[in-house]
């Protein structure tokens, strides 16, 4: 028989004093009571954790305060998009009963524009933006999202409202009364913060938008002939930048604040993207927030040297004190490339002989991304996307990236690039092999790096 919670009371054998009882039954008395009520009780509601929050002096917040202050950050900051408990947490779908019919059309050539991805191939001055892939793969689908998107937007800026009242109450009292007179909820509030965040790709296309129509209105007063491409991912853009025939690029695109370049999948640049510029490229402009930080995350002035010219907007001319730029001064930077490529004209003679070659291989078998893409890392170099759902790929590189190694040494590796998206991989009999004119290896091992949440974080190929 198992003692009891208060067995140490129990009489010996033969006594007979009756203080012991007296202490069990003072002592249960007062400890059953509170026992039963750890037992019976619940969690505060929300709103009443809210409160408390917001008029105590205490710290650490509960995880609710964390994270409605998180989300509130993340529909003012774009860098806290990739924040995965923002972007993935599973909080249901608010009720929308308000829709924006006349802001969520999409112009017919501006769908046209960005179907063809071709577009590029015979251009030599070409201008790269950021609206989201879904404005070529899914078109409707993007209409009805940034109808959502702006009836989200007038949702939240009413409710933001009543979150910020609350914030200026002194007592615990006054939250609670002010909250009921507004019929406040703070998780409906953070529904509504928490779609908006996963909506992110409208809010490209409404930002994309006016710099497409921008580019209508000012292309004819460019000297040079531009191409303008709405759509863009990592390795479209890479093709141009190795493309003998391209001569001129210009990256309009989102940086978080560390500087990482965003494509239009919602893909971050790698560090050694520019590496490997075609020697024909006579300039290269970048328009993006944070520039200064860009500039020095990917090295440019480094992999620019004896190469392209480098246009970077200002921050003292083009963006403002937070480092952002605002999408409106582009079509001044735009022109000012364009007038100084004018006025500075390089030599557009034949093609030099010294661009490198495709001529060595990267082939992937049994690693198939379930979510997010990863991108293939030659000795760290970028070589290519393996992007989401695909099971194989086939990926082309210049030989100059093994610096004279033989196959079998090379570091080849998968990274996550998408910034949005948990990325994970499925490896089922994964294999990789590494093909250069002087011979090939094959993987022996493929090892894969997993973070404390068993998402794939990277691989790599051991030979």
């Amino acid at each position: 028989m198992q003692a009891g919670p208060h067995s140490f009371f129990k009489q010996r054998p033969g006594g007979s004093s009756i203080l012991p009882l007296l202490l069990f039954f003072a002592l249960t008395s007062a400890i059953a009571p509170a026992h039963a009520q750890i037992q019976t009780e619940e969690p505060e509601p929300p709103l009443t954790q809210l409160c408390r929050d917001l008029t105590s002096q205490k710290k650490p917040k509960t995880e609710l305060f964390k994270l409605m202050g998180d989300t509130l950050r993340a529909a003012t900051n774009p860098q806290f998009y990739a924040r995965p408990e923002i972007y993935e947490a599973d909080v249901g779908t608010p009720e929308l009963s308000t829709t924006h019919e006349a802001e969520e059309n999409l112009d017919a050539d501006e769908i046209a524009d960005a179907a063809d991805p071709t577009a590029i191939a015979s251009a030599e001055n070409i201008v790269f933006s950021f609206s989201p892939l879904e404005l070529r793969t899914q078109p409707e689908q993007l209409k009805k999202d940034i109808a959502e998107y702006y009836s989200l937007g007038k949702r939240i800026k009413k409710v933001r409202i009543y979150h910020t009242r609350l914030r200026r109450q002194k007592t615990f009292e006054r939250c609670m009364a002010k909250a009921e007179s507004d019929h406040y909820d703070p998780l409906e509030f953070r529904k509504l913060l928490v779609r908006q965040a996963q909506l992110i790709h409208a809010e490209f296309q409404i930002q994309a938008k006016p710099i497409y129509k921008s580019f209508k209105r000012v292309k004819r007063r460019l000297k040079l002939k531009w191409t303008y491409v709405q759509v863009t991912e990592l390795d479209a853009v890479k093709a141009a930048l190795q493309n003998p025939k391209v001569r001129n690029v210009v990256l309009l695109h989102h940086t978080l604040e560390t500087g990482l370049l965003v494509d239009s999948n919602r893909n971050g640049y790698p560090k050694t993207f520019f590496d490997g510029l075609s020697p024909n490229l006579q300039s290269l402009s970048i328009f993006a927030c944070h520039s200064g930080k860009m500039r020095a995350l990917y090295d440019l002035q480094k992999n620019a040297k004896g190469g392209p010219t480098l246009f970077i907007a200002k921050e003292s001319k083009f963006l403002n004190r937070e480092g952002v730029a605002p999408m409106s001064v582009f079509r001044t930077f735009l022109l000012d490339v364009d007038k100084a490529l004018i006025h500075r004209p390089i030599s557009t003679t034949a093609t030099k002989s010294a661009h490198p070659t495709n001529d060595c291989k990267i082939i992937t078998r049994g690693i198939t991304p379930t979510t997010g893409d990863y991108g293939v890392m030659v000795n760290g170099i970028y070589s290519g996307t393996l992007k989401s759902g695909q099971g194989s790929g086939d990926f082309s590189f210049p030989c100059s990236h093994l610096a004279g190694q033989a196959a079998s040494s090379a570091d080849v590796r998968l990274v996550v690039l998408s910034i949005f998206d948990r990325s994970n991989l499925k490896l089922t009999d994964a294999q990789i092999a590494v093909l250069t004119p002087q011979g090939s290896a094959q993987s022996t091992r493929v090892h894969d790096f997993k973070r404390d949440d068993e998402s794939v974080s990277s691989v790599k190929s051991i030979f």
